[in-house]
């Protein structure tokens, strides 16, 4: 039936309905590419970015200040308190703490301003003291030397907090970074190497002296606690970053202060070395100076990272490495950016691409070490709980995973193939620049010797920012805009009505 046979009420009914129809679809189309998706967009970036609105004080009127330094307004201070996060908390308390204030008017600040009970202030009182020893702050507190705190916490110093940076994670401080030689007071761990000159091939001696500072007074093997079986772990790379070892030294019989372990460096050239204990709760890491091993053959470029050019260090941004039997896949949630944290999984397969179980290898189904190529940043972490094991941060910043390049474009990943089990790591890396990650793990009845590991390297790169988020918004704003020109200018074509179309029945 042609359009021409219809009465005109009836074709002027139809195009009211399809104008309508077309116009609820344009609205939709404008809602979901100009207001949603940009909308969505940047509440993910902004939320990853963690981005704080900044409130403008008048210093010159009473006010408080928030978590991070911020003034808040004095009407506004309770309100903030109580949606502080215990994150949040912490760090409030210490702010209170640096400028002296006592532990009573602590007590009664916490009770009357957060509405804790006393309990509650006192077991946060514990946990916030502990954190700030762990990070070598003494516990907040003036002490008569020697005696103890209110809390039963003795008054033992610990690492200098200026001589290097420290890390967080969690709630509270758990782990702490520092190099030797900058450790004035608190914790330490000395490294001592013989014989010298040293050379490949030669067992080396690695004695290490875990000591409290000042006074080199040594802390003995039964103050330690054992983490992943081991009391003591050391890491170590060449500046190149193609040289790897992870080793546990053994505390001596006549000292059990010195844990002690042979070595054979297997090529010359320039080492970074870390030793990782544990003490009272705390994960402390400690760098040590760089030590040269002299020998024939070819030696890493040696001193800036400008120096070990990337064909030195063989850059290459695979996702997918064969070690031995097996292949590796490392895959990336999102694009790697500081302070984000991002989730790293790792999955394991046979050459021919069947799914491989591992066995534990010192108490987790994998141990990663990410050392940044300049080794100014140095982690070794775990599984993240509820994925074989649980993520720990330590190092010179906060947990870390890796994952970049050079030649290539890096690489965000794939996901892991559905139906395969991975391991699965939370990292959050606290600088930009590029990272080696060094995973080690044991396939289920793999014929090593106990204690080894097959080790797969991956490079990772790790940029200060999201590249250009607002040009994003921008790019969906135009595209919407021509969509719905183009729609209406359609729409207005369809619509038009040309006399010849007309017909009417008399």
């Amino acid at each position: 039936m042609s359009e021409s046979e219809f009465t005109k009420p009836a074709l002027d009914k139809f195009r009211q309905w399809h104008f309508w129809w077309l116009v609820v679809f344009s609205f939709l189309l404008i809602v979901t590419f100009v207001y949603y998706l940009p909308t969505r967009f940047l509440q993910q970036f902004n939320t990853a970015s963690d981005n704080h609105t900044e409130t403008v004080v008048d210093e010159s009127q009473p006010h408080g200040h928030d978590s991070s330094g911020n003034s808040i307004p004095s009407g506004q201070e309770g309100e903030h308190n109580m949606m502080m996060t215990d994150e949040e908390m912490y760090q409030h308390m210490d702010e209170h703490m640096s400028v002296g204030m006592s532990m009573e008017e602590m007590m009664e600040h916490m009770t009357e301003m957060h509405g804790m009970t006393e309990d509650e202030a006192d077991q946060m009182m514990d946990e916030m003291m502990l954190a700030r020893r762990s990070l070598g702050e003494g516990g907040g507190y003036e002490h008569d030397e020697g005696t103890a705190d209110d809390h039963g916490h003795e008054a033992t110093p610990s690492p200098d907090s200026t001589g290097s940076p420290q890390v967080a994670t969690g709630d509270i401080y758990e782990a702490s970074y520092f190099e030797e030689a900058s450790i004035k007071q608190g914790l330490a761990v000395n490294l001592n190497i013989s014989p010298v000159p040293y050379s490949v091939g030669v067992p080396l001696n690695m004695d290490f002296f875990v000591n409290q500072k000042p006074g080199s007074v040594p802390v003995l093997a039964s103050e330690l606690q054992i983490e992943h079986e081991k009391l003591m772990h050391v890491i170590g790379v060449r500046s190149d970053m193609n040289e790897f070892f992870h080793i546990h030294p053994e505390f001596t019989a006549d000292n059990p202060a010195i844990f002690s372990v042979d070595h054979v460096f297997k090529k010359p050239g320039l080492y970074k070395i870390w030793s990782e204990i544990k003490k009272d709760g705390v994960n402390y890491a400690f760098g040590h100076p760089e030590v040269n091993i002299n020998g024939p053959g070819p030696r890493s470029a040696e001193g800036s990272s400008e120096a070990s050019s990337k064909e030195d260090k063989k850059v290459s941004f695979s996702r997918n490495v064969i070690t031995g039997d097996y292949q590796v896949s490392m895959a990336i949630s999102d694009v790697i950016v500081i302070d984000r944290e991002i989730g790293l999984s790792f999955d394991i397969h046979t050459l021919t691409g069947q799914e491989v179980d591992v066995e534990e290898y010192l108490g987790a189904d994998m141990h990663l070490s990410v050392i940044k190529d300049d080794r100014s940043q140095f982690i070794h972490t775990h599984p993240e709980s509820g994925n074989h094991g649980h993520s720990l941060n330590n190092g010179f910043t906060e947990t870390a995973n890796a994952d970049a390049g050079h030649d290539e474009a890096p690489s965000t990943g794939s996901s892991v193939n559905s139906g395969d089990e991975a391991i699965v790591f939370n990292v959050t890396f606290p600088e930009a620049g590029l990272y080696k990650a060094f995973a080690q793990f044991r396939p289920e009845g793999v014929n090593l010797p106990a204690g080894e590991a097959l080790l797969a390297e991956f490079w990772i790169q790790v940029e200060e920012k999201s590249p250009l988020p607002i040009s994003q918004w921008w790019l969906l704003l135009i595209v919407s805009a021509i969509l719905i020109t183009g729609l209406s200018w359609w729409v207005k074509g369809y619509l038009k009505v040309r006399p010849e179309d007309v017909t009417v029945k008399k």
